[in-house]
C-alpha cells in the first residue's frame, strides 16, 4: 500500500492522535460519548462565547444540519444554552452553562497535560517552535484566502 505523502496527510495523522488523546482524557473524567466534532464546537464556544450558530458553523466548516444537530445535542446534555440576539432577533447566540464551564476547565487542563506530554516526546522548545510555525502558516493561508 502506498501512503500519501504531504503536509496535509501528516497534519491529519497528528490531528487524529491529538483528538484521540483529548477524548480519552475526557472519558476518564466522565465526559463519555463525546465526539471530537462536539469538542470542536465546545472549544469554539469557549473561545467565542455569545457567538451565533451561523458563525460557529461557518468557522468550523459544518453544514447547517450538522451544526443544528450538534447544538441540539450539546443543549440536551446541558453543556450550552441558546439565547436570542438582542440586535438581530433571527439569530441565536450560544453560551456555556455551569456544566459547560466545568467541561471547559477540564478541557483546558487536559490540553495542558497533553501538550506537556508532547513536549516530553519532542522537547519543549521544539514543540513551541512547531506551534509557532503552524500558527504562522495558518495566518498566511488565511491572508492568502482573503485576497481571492
Amino acid at each position: 500500500m502506498t501512503e500519501l505523502i504531504g503536509i496535509g496527510n501528516t497534519l491529519k495523522k497528528i490531528y487524529r492522535a491529538y483528538s484521540l488523546d483529548v477524548l480519552n482524557e475526557l472519558n476518564k473524567l466522565g465526559h463519555e460519548s463525546l465526539t471530537y466534532s462536539y469538542i470542536e464546537v465546545i472549544s469554539f464556544i469557549c473561545e467565542n462565547e455569545g457567538v451565533s450558530l451561523k458563525v460557529i458553523g461557518k468557522s468550523l466548516g459544518l453544514k447547517k444540519q450538522t451544526m443544528t444537530n450538534h447544538i441540539a445535542e450539546l443543549e440536551k446534555r446541558g453543556v450550552i444554552f441558546r439565547q436570542q440576539c438582542e440586535s438581530d432577533r433571527r439569530a441565536q447566540l450560544v453560551y456555556l452553562t455551569e456544566t459547560g464551564e466545568a467541561l471547559k476547565r477540564n478541557l483546558f487542563a487536559i490540553i495542558s497535560k497533553i501538550e506537556k506530554d508532547y513536549g516530553e516526546i519532542i522537547g519543549g522548545i521544539e514543540l513551541e517552535r512547531l506551534q509557532g510555525s503552524l500558527e504562522k502558516f495558518h495566518q498566511r493561508l488565511e491572508r492568502r484566502n482573503e485576497l481571492f
